[in-house]
């Protein structure tokens, strides 16, 4: 589980691959593990099928507003992923600005990660969704962010059909079903 704190940034990594879970998250956990040692073990997300977007997978990790280095270069790409059709994109470090939920109800819950654009000028509009969520709002801490905002929703699986189809009218934004993925190595 991620420790976050109204002082972390949280980092969101996409990966790029067409290789399943199974072959995927053992070279995700040797990676994983070189940030255990600040006791905040990463969160691994996988896309559910149907969802159609670039990255198979998300990586957050909770970082201290104060520890702005964050490694994450093709070496480290290399010395994880070796031999291995990913490519790895940093996404970009986010502030919360709203509540953190970091608990998903496994038995009722689906994850829904929104990305919207620089370009969003009304972000309150995320939170005033009809239905039936919780939700986490993250803002781009750093310039170079690929998303100006990015909203992850909490919901079962008929308030995800509501949320969704009420995004589909909105241009802007892409939206996509992930799922916990158990990486229990670490």
């Amino acid at each position: 589980m991620i420790s976050m704190t109204s002082a972390s940034i949280i980092h969101f990594i996409g990966f790029v691959t067409r290789l399943d879970s199974e072959k995927f998250i053992p070279a995700w956990e040797q990676y994983a593990k070189k940030e255990m040692f600040r006791k905040k073990a990463p969160l691994l997300l996988h896309q559910e099928n149907g969802s159609r977007n670039k990255f198979s997978f998300i990586s957050q990790h909770s970082w201290p507003e104060s520890e702005t280095h964050f490694s994450f270069t093709k070496s480290d790409k290399a010395g994880y992923f070796h031999d291995m059709p990913v490519q790895v994109v940093h996404i970009g470090g986010y502030q919360s600005i709203g509540q953190i939920n970091t608990h998903l109800h496994k038995d009722v819950d689906c994850r829904l990660l929104v990305m919207a654009g620089h370009h969003e000028n009304d972000p309150a509009f995320f939170q005033s969704i009809p239905g039936s969520f919780r939700l986490n709002s993250y803002q781009a801490y750093y310039e170079s962010c690929t998303h100006g905002y990015l909203f992850e929703y909490f919901a079962d699986e008929q308030g995800m059909e509501e949320i969704i189809n009420t995004l589909k009218q909105r241009t802007g934004t892409e939206h996509i079903i992930y799922k916990d993925c158990l990486a229990p190595h670490i």
